[in-house]
């Protein structure tokens, strides 16, 4: 590949693709990084045998100086608008784009406001691991460097199974849709492809959800905000400040069927997905193990969505149903991120979902046939306060002591909130055994808890030691 690199990169093609005759697709993927391939039937999820706290000091620290990855996201609040269009932040994605065998980091870049209230965006960060733990910059060379976006979040997956990881850009605007071409470039084809839409969008998730082998695409949308539709709000305090979502009406979320030839077809209304929804935060994954994958959205202030797929016919909203429409008191909470894992060792997948400030996060415990049971203070988490506005979130084995991890990306919404506006700790949570959890006790080696507006969350091992 280093070949193909070297010498390609500076001829951005820009292909119109008619009928995008390409080769079937296999894969999946989800909100802020790839997820491995859908199979035949559900990946299993198998507990170490040796399950305990991590007697192994261990920790994180600031690696963007010596990895080169260095980005920041902007989202405008300099022309003190205060609009909602600032809170929601942008994504991150960890993946081998360049198929090298080592991953590449792509980091939306979000946008900027004017005074005379136009949205423009900007470019945004690709970072290719060039030597071990080591990464540049390349979206000008890859031709992904596009403006037209104010963007959001980011899901990558191989859509033409051509070995290359292609990616999805979600934000305020017509999605962007980047079709890999193998040689280190990128085109840019929503319309081709048929993501006709522009709605603001949030989040989204590949994966085969009618079974056919190829992959399908769950976009999450958000509120009907615009300039146009731009109330003052006090929601922190006295001062003018950034609107909740109460004020908005929630947009429609939209289904994208892959038509088999690298285009999709709009199948919201025939799967019959509910109105309403505010959603940030989507998963694609076989929670209920009946080998189809099902769907489960977090929204902001409203009932969450968890469709149960129906023999890859069909998908059946049943959230309130099955225990995961709002926390352990029944309530609709504002959720953001959501985190998938088997985090009680009892080899079924559990949802963890992040929660705004007064309300506590939640780990919806899988009891099997599609059922959870919402769980909090039994599980340690309600020790970290109520003060924290969590967004993105992972599950993983930080530690290496065989069982799951959680961490949470936080950072307040609100500009002038009290008692912590702005920039917050985020926090790793260290898995006890049984579903507890308490937080991860790093000291000196604790660069993931220095504060920040954070938003996005994304894991994978960048350096190649194995953790």
């Amino acid at each position: 590949m280093s070949e193909v690199w070297g010498t390609l990169w500076d001829n951005c093609r820009h292909v119109t693709y008619g009928g995008l005759h390409l080769a079937v697709l296999l894969g999946a993927g989800c909100r802020d990084s790839p997820a491995p391939p859908v199979k035949d039937g559900p990946t299993p999820i198998t507990p170490s045998p040796a399950i305990g706290h991590s007697a192994t000091p261990w920790g994180f620290n600031d690696g963007r100086a010596a990895t080169g990855i260095d980005a920041t996201y902007r989202n405008g609040e300099e022309a003190n608008h205060y609009s909602i269009l600032e809170s929601l932040g942008g994504g991150v994605a960890i993946v081998d784009f360049d198929h090298d065998g080592r991953p590449d980091v792509l980091l939306p870049g979000g946008g900027t406001l004017t005074e005379d209230q136009r949205i423009l965006g900007r470019e945004l960060s690709i970072f290719r691991q060039v030597d071990p733990g080591r990464f540049a910059p390349v979206q000008s060379q890859a031709c992904a460097n596009q403006t037209d976006l104010y963007s959001h979040g980011i899901a990558a997956a191989d859509f033409d199974n051509d070995g290359f990881a292609d990616f999805l850009i979600t934000g305020y605007g017509a999605p962007r849709l980047y079709h890999n071409l193998g040689d280190g470039t990128f085109d840019e084809i929503h319309v081709a492809a048929g993501l006709n839409e522009s709605q603001w969008s949030s989040s989204a998730a590949w994966g085969d959800l009618n079974g056919d082998g190829n992959l399908d695409l769950y976009i999450a949308h958000y509120v009907n905000w615009s300039f146009e539709n731009h109330p003052q709000c006090h929601s922190c305090g006295p001062h003018d400040d950034v609107c909740g979502p109460g004020p908005f009406d929630g947009l429609q979320d939209i289904l994208y069927l892959s038509d088999g030839a690298g285009g999709f077809r709009n199948a919201t209304a025939d799967w019959e997905l509910k109105p309403g929804g505010k959603g940030l935060g989507v998963i694609l994954a076989d929670v209920d193990l009946d080998h189809d994958l099902d769907v489960y959205v977090a929204n902001d202030t409203v009932d969450n969505f968890y469709y149960l797929n129906e023999n890859n016919s069909g998908l059946q909203e049943s959230s309130v149903l099955a225990g995961v429409a709002g926390d352990d008191a029944g309530r609709s909470n504002g959720s953001m991120g959501i985190a998938i894992g088997n985090l009680d060792n009892d080899d079924l997948p559990d949802l963890f979902v992040t929660n705004f400030q007064d309300e506590n996060h939640v780990l919806y415990r899988n009891l099997g046939g599609g059922m959870f049971q919402p769980t909090g203070r039994a599980t340690g988490l309600m020790a970290l306060g109520s003060l924290f506005v969590g967004f993105g979130t992972t599950a993983a084995d930080f530690d290496l002591d065989g069982d799951e991890d959680i961490s949470i990306a936080n950072g307040h919404v609100c500009r002038f909130a009290t008692p912590r506006a702005g920039a917050q700790v985020n926090h790793l949570m260290e898995s006890i055994g049984d579903g507890k959890f308490q937080k991860a006790e790093l000291g000196d080696r604790d660069a993931f808890g220095a504060a920040h507006v954070s938003r996005g969350l994304a894991t994978g091992d960048l350096d190649g030691d194995g953790d």
